[in-house]
């Protein structure tokens, strides 16, 4: 895992700076423990746990940009929403609300 991680790291994709070993050691224990436990290849969908809701959270957060120009290189574009497309956030509770009564 500390090679994937620097290699990573060395592509400029992340920093290794406040990971301890532990957590860099993380994803591979419990990949280990799954297949142990099971004594069956371990699936995606545990992968993809392992890394999306127990691995990344660990990472510290990255830094912030410092002027206006890189917060908006750095933000994700955003699609625009019109009025009409999927209404609103009351709306689409009440109408799930209302599928469930019947």
């Amino acid at each position: 895992m500390t090679t994937i991680l620097q290699r990573a790291a060395d592509r400029g994709e992340c920093t290794l700076a406040g990971l301890s070993p532990r957590v860099i050691a993380l994803p591979v224990t419990l990949i280990r423990y799954e297949a142990l436990l099971t004594s069956e290849p371990v699936p995606d969908s545990t992968l993809t746990e392992i890394v999306d809701d127990i691995f990344l959270p660990c990472w510290p957060p990255r830094p912030t940009a410092s002027t206006p120009a890189d917060r908006q290189a750095a933000s994700p574009v955003q699609p625009a929403r019109s009025p009409g497309a999927g209404g609103s956030r009351s709306s689409r509770v009440t109408s799930s609300a209302t599928r469930g009564a019947g």
